[in-house]
C-alpha cells in the first residue's frame, strides 16, 4: 500500500523538493499501520490510495518537466532510478520473510506455499496477479491477512504504472509536441483516462450497480488490478500538470484547501470501513483530499503545509517506503508467535518495525540510490540479483519439507480419519441410481437400513466417525456436505450470487433426493452459530424471500428455514437429528501455529477458554436450532457440547490429543470421542424407523 518516496533532488532535477508531500506520506503509512494493527481507524487501509495520489504527482512532476524542456524522457534512466530506489529494499524484506518463515509459520498446511506464491510474485512486481490466481479470497479476510507479503500487492501495481506511464505521456509528447496547448491535450487525454479508469474499479468493485455475474471475483479484480487503481495515479499527475494554474492559489484559499483536504483524508480513515466498495465512491474522499493537500501546498506556507513539513514527519515520510514494507511481515509473525496479543501490542510491533526500516534506508538504500557506480548495466545486474536471489528463496520456502517433531507427528495423528474421506461430496446421486458407484457412500452386506448425512463443513468434520460408526453397526451411508453451506431453507448472502444460487441448489437437490429415496435417518449437521452472528452476512427464508441482517432477525429465519427442510423430512416418515454446533474455541488455528513452537512446545498452540465464554458463543444459534428440532415431529437434536468440554472449560488439547483443528472444527481424533455418544442417541433414531418398516 505504499509507493515511492520523494526523492531528494538531484543535480539534474531543477524542481523544489515538497517536504510538505513527504510529511503527507507519513500521514498515509500511520493510518495504514494503524489500521493493520487494528487498534482503530476502519479505513485506514486507505492510505494506500493516499500514497497512490503522491506517487503520480512526483512521477508526473519529473516526467512532464523532463519532457517539456528536452521533448523526450530518458525512458533507461527513469527505470534505473526505480530500480535503484525500491529494488533492494524490497528483496531484503522477501530473503528476510522466506527465512523466517520457516520458523514462524506452521510446516502444517498451505500457508508456506502461499507466501512463497506471492513473494515471488513481488519479486517481479506482479504480486498482485499472484494474488488474483493463487489466493481465492478477499484483501479484509482472515486467511488472507495471516500472508505476511499480503501487502506486496500495491508496489506491483505501483511499479506497473511506473512501466506504462512514462511510455504513455512520451507517447503524447511525440503526438501533441510542446508548449501550452500540447499541455492541455495531455491533460485532456489523461483526463480521460483517469475517468474510464475510475468507472472500470466502480462498475467491478459495486460501488455502481452494473451486472449480474460473480461479484467476488469482479471485486477482487477491482481492488487489485492496476487497470482500476490507474485512476488514483493519474489524479497525482493531474495535479502536476496543473501547477502554474495552482500556483495563482492565494495563500487563505490555499490554507482552506490543505486543511479540507487533511480532514477528508483523516476522515475517510475513521468513517469508511471494510464495507465499502474499493476502489469506488467512496475511495473519492482520500484521493481528493491527498490532491488538495498537494495543490495547497505548491506555492504557500500554510499552518498544515508547516506541520507536514515539520522534522518528524519528513523523518518519517524519508523512511515511508521501508516502514510499510517492514512493518506488515513484523505485525504478522508476531500474531503467529502470540495469537492472543492485545491491539495495542501489535500497533507496539508495527512501530517496532522502525529499526530495520532505519537499517535498511541507511545501510541499504541509501548507499545503492546515491552512488554513482550504480548505472548502466550494473543496474540490470542488480534488478536481476535482487529478483532472482528473492525468488530464490522463496521457492527454498515452498520446497523445503517439514521438519517433524514428536508435536507434529501428534497432530497428524490427531487428524487421521477414521475412514479415509473422499475429497469432496456434493452429491447423493447413490440414493436415486442403486446401479452408480458414489465414493460418498459406504456400504455393508446385508445393510440393516440407510443413513444419510448432510450439512456444512462440520458434517465433513465428523463424516469419517459417522461412517465408521454406521457401517459397523451395519448401516449404509451416504454423505453430501458443503462448506460454509447452510443446511436449511436459507441462503446465506453472499456478494458472489453465484455462491448463494450454488448453495441453494445443492440443499434442494440433495433435499430432494433424500425425500426420494427414503432413507431411515438423516443426520445433519450444521454451523448456526455462525449464519445467526449479527456481524456477518445476511440471512434469507428462501420460502418467503425475507432478509434478516441483525442476530434476532437471523436467528429465527435459521429456525424456520431449518424447521422447514425437518418438516419435509418428517412428513415422509423420515426421522432426522440434528447435531449442534459444536462448541467454539476463537484465535486457534493449529495451520497457524509457528514451528518453533510445534518443535518446542506443541501444547502452546493450544486455546483453552471457560465454559460460559463458549456457551455464550453457542447460546443464539442454538436456542434457534432447538426450537425448530422441538417443533417438527421424528426431529431430535444431539449436543456433543459436555462430551467435548469439561464442566467449566473447554479446550482444544486434552489428554494427549488435539481435540480441534481450528476454531469450530474438531479433529479427526475429536470426532471419534463422538463414537460413543453417536451410537448412543443417533443410531436408536434409525432403529425405531427400521421397526415401523
Amino acid at each position: 500500500m505504499h509507493v515511492a518516496p520523494v526523492e531528494s533532488p538531484g543535480p539534474d532535477e531543477r524542481l523544489r523538493f515538497r517536504r510538505d508531500v513527504q510529511g503527507l506520506r507519513t500521514v498515509a503509512v500511520v493510518l495504514v499501520v494503524i489500521y493493520h494493527s487494528g487498534v482503530g481507524l476502519p479505513g485506514g487501509f486507505l492510505g494506500v490510495d493516499v500514497f497512490f495520489v503522491i506517487s503520480g504527482f512526483v512521477i508526473g512532476r519529473l516526467l512532464v518537466a523532463e519532457l517539456e524542456s528536452t521533448g523526450t524522457i530518458a525512458l533507461g534512466r527513469f527505470y534505473a532510478r526505480r530500480i535503484r530506489r525500491l529494488l533492494p529494499a524490497l528483496a531484503a524484506v522477501l530473503i528476510f520473510v522466506a527465512l523466517f518463515s520457516v520458523v514462524a509459520t506452521s510446516p502444517l498446511g498451505d500457508l508456506r506455499r502461499t507466501i512463497a506464491q506471492v513473494g515471488v510474485g513481488a519479486a517481479f512486481y506482479v504480486a498482485n496477479f499472484a494474488l488474483l490466481i493463487y489466493q481465492t479470497n478477499g484483501y479484509f479476510d482472515l486467511d488472507a491477512t495471516s500472508n505476511p507479503l499480503l501487502h506486496t500487492w500495491t508496489l506491483a501495481v505501483e511499479e506497473q504504472f511506473y512501466l506504462v506511464f512514462p511510455l504513455l505521456l512520451l507517447g503524447m509528447g511525440r503526438i501533441f509536441g510542446r508548449g501550452r496547448r500540447a499541455r492541455r491535450a495531455i491533460v485532456a487525454g489523461i483526463s480521460v483516462l483517469a475517468l474510464a479508469s475510475f468507472v472500470l474499479g466502480a462498475m467491478l468493485s459495486g460501488s455502481v450497480a452494473f451486472g449480474t455475474g460473480d461479484l467476488v471475483t469482479r471485486a477482487r479484480l477491482a481492488f487489485y488490478s492496476s487497470p482500476t487503481r490507474a485512476w488514483e495515479f493519474l489524479v497525482g499527475v493531474l495535479v502536476a500538470l496543473g501547477g502554474s494554474t495552482i500556483g495563482r492559489v492565494g495563500p487563505r484559499f490555499a490554507a482552506a484547501l490543505g486543511v479540507v483536504g487533511l480532514a477528508a483524508i483523516v476522515g475517510a480513515g475513521m468513517w469508511i470501513d471494510e464495507a465499502s466498495p474499493t476502489p469506488g465512491v467512496t475511495t473519492l474522499l482520500p484521493v481528493a483530499g491527498a490532491a488538495l493537500v498537494i495543490v495547497a501546498g505548491e506555492h504557500h506556507a500554510h499552518r498544515v503545509a508547516r506541520i507536514l513539513s515539520s522534522a518528524p514527519a519528513v523523518w518519517i515520510g524519508d523512511r515511508s517506503y521501508g516502514w510499510y514494507l517492514w512493518h506488515w511481515p513484523f505485525m504478522v509473525f508476531a500474531q503467529f508467535s502470540f495469537p492472543t496479543m492485545s491491539t495495542w501490542a501489535v500497533l507496539a510491533v508495527g512501530v517496532a518495525a522502525l529499526i530495520p526500516t532505519e537499517i535498511s534506508y541507511r545501510y541499504l538504500e541509501q548507499p545503492i540510490r546515491r552512488s554513482p557506480g550504480w548505472s548502466g548495466r550494473r543496474v540490470g545486474r542488480l534488478a536481476a540479483a535482487c529478483s532472482g536471489v528473492a525468488a530464490l528463496f522463496l521457492l527454498a520456502l515452498w520446497m523445503l519439507p517439514a521438519v517433524s517433531s514428536p508435536g507434529i507427528a501428534q497432530i497428524e495423528r490427531s487428524r487421521r480419519p477414521a475412514v479415509e474421506l473422499p475429497r469432496s461430496c456434493l452429491s447423493l446421486q447413490r440414493l436415486d441410481d442403486q446401479g452408480s458407484e458414489v465414493h460418498c457412500t459406504w456400504t455393508v452386506p446385508n445393510p440393516r437400513g440407510k443413513i444419510v448425512f448432510v450439512g456444512d463443513s462440520h458434517a465433513g468434520a465428523l463424516a469419517s466417525v459417522m461412517a465408521s460408526v454406521a457401517t459397523r453397526s451395519g448401516y449404509e451411508l451416504s454423505i453430501a456436505y458443503r462448506p460454509g453451506c447452510p443446511f436449511a431453507a436459507v441462503d446465506r448472502i453472499y456478494d458472489d450470487r453465484r455462491q448463494t444460487a450454488a448453495c441453494r441448489q445443492f440443499v434442494d437437490a440433495t433435499v430432494d433426493k433424500i425425500v426420494l429415496g427414503d432413507p431411515d435417518l438423516v443426520v445433519l449437521a450444521s454451523r448456526e452459530t455462525l449464519y445467526v452472528r449479527p456481524d456477518t452476512f445476511a440471512l434469507r427464508y428462501s420460502v418467503t424471500g425475507e432478509i434478516g441482517r441483525t442476530g434476532p432477525a437471523k436467528a429465527e429465519i435459521w429456525q424456520e428455514g431449518l424447521a422447514h427442510t425437518l418438516q419435509r423430512f418428517s412428513k415422509r416418515g423420515i426421522p432426522s437429528v440434528v447435531v449442534a454446533t459444536v462448541p467454539q474455541l476463537p484465535s486457534f488455528d493449529l495451520d497457524l501455529c509457528p514451528a518453533w513452537r510445534l518443535w518446542i512446545r506443541p501444547t502452546s498452540c493450544a486455546r483453552t477458554a471457560s465454559r460460559a465464554s463458549v456457551d455464550d458463543l453457542r447460546r443464539a444459534g442454538l436456542t434457534s436450532t432447538r426450537h425448530a428440532v422441538e417443533s417438527v415431529p421424528r426431529a431430535q437434536l444431539v449436543d456433543f457440547a459436555d462430551d467435548l468440554c469439561l464442566p467449566h472449560t473447554c479446550s482444544t488439547f486434552r489428554d494427549g490429543w488435539w481435540l480441534y483443528t481450528d476454531a469450530n472444527h474438531v479433529s479427526q481424533y475429536g470426532a471419534s470421542t463422538l463414537a460413543p455418544r453417536i451410537e448412543a442417541e443417533v443410531l436408536p433414531a434409525v432403529r425405531a424407523h427400521g421397526d415401523e418398516h
